[in-house]
């Protein structure tokens, strides 16, 4: 599974200051590189990944499971004004 950032035009943008993925089967994790972020799920069914990103507007990390068969599209949004993720 690949997965990248993008800004409001749909253009490839880079935002994540680092990516990471811990697999929960066999509990192994490993820093992703480069874009767009690649999980080798091989004989894993799911994977948690933890999104840093470079805090210029004070984002928290965000952490979110992607199961092995997912596919599709997948909109984060950050509030500045509350400092929250709101989806």
């Amino acid at each position: 599974m690949e997965f990248r950032g993008i800004d409001w035009r749909g253009v490839p943008f880079t935002f994540f200051k680092s990516v990471s993925v811990k697999y929960e089967k066999n509990g192994a994790s490993e820093i992703l590189k480069g874009e767009p972020y690649k999980i080798n799920f091989s004989n894993q069914k799911t994977a948690i990944v933890t999104i840093e990103f470079y805090k210029y507007l004070k984002e928290p990390n965000y952490e979110l499971t992607f199961d092995k068969e997912r596919e599709g599209t997948l909109l984060i949004e950050y509030d500045p004004m509350i400092g929250k993720w709101i989806k």
